[in-house]
């Protein structure tokens, strides 16, 4: 039996508006949402995880990556240390080597004296021997000297034969004069030479 509130439904096509409208069950709605949002908790789920293993994979290669950086740097190093230590031992070696060559090598030979065998030499007899100026004169000639001019002296100094020479780069051929004639007293006195000789003798008996 339809009362008023059917006719009013009916013109809205709803049937029975103003009763209680039913429950519908939870479980029902419950596995329609599992059945609907499985698929995308799938896919989220598997994009995490994925996602997680690619942060692990690029991290472990990042790891590695920097291990192997490390192990290179270090090799790298403990190799230039070693070429640097190697390389100071050998200069070490090399010096010590050229610092025992040089004090065992022999000290250098100083230059033989030169010797003018032209000097202007006057050979003066104060000995009062006869034809001593004249033979001591032949010495010198025989050893090479080519300007030798024997003669006589009258003064009382020097008291014993001395070779005068006039300035220093005569030392070496008075030295050598008076070794041949055997006279030990050599003596640098320019006042004594005059500018026409470089070396005079004055012999003593």
């Amino acid at each position: 039996m339809q009362d008023q509130f059917d006719e009013l439904a009916k013109a809205r096509h709803t049937v029975g508006a103003h009763r209680t409208p039913r429950r519908v069950n939870p479980w029902i709605v419950a596995l329609l949402l599992v059945v609907l949002l499985s698929p995308a908790l799938g896919i989220g789920a598997g994009f995490m995880f994925g996602n997680n293993s690619s942060v692990t994979a690029l991290a472990n290669k990042l790891t590695n990556s920097s291990a192997s950086t490390t192990t290179k740097k270090t090799t790298t190093v403990k190799k230039t240390t070693t070429e640097s230590e190697s390389s100071t031992d050998t200069e070490t070696a090399e010096t010590s080597t050229d610092t025992q060559a040089e004090q065992s090598a022999p000290a250098p030979t100083p230059p033989a004296p030169e010797i003018n065998f032209s000097s202007r030499i006057e050979v003066l007899n104060g000995s009062g021997i006869t034809g001593y100026a004249r033979q001591s004169s032949d010495t010198l000639n025989s050893g090479g000297y080519t300007s030798v001019t024997p003669g006589n002296y009258q003064y009382g100094e020097p008291t014993v034969s001395t070779v005068y020479y006039r300035d220093a780069s005569m030392s070496s051929t008075a030295q050598d004069v008076a070794r041949r004639l055997g006279i030990t007293a050599v003596e640098l006195l320019p006042s004594a030479v005059p500018n026409t000789l470089d070396v005079v003798v004055v012999l003593r008996g």
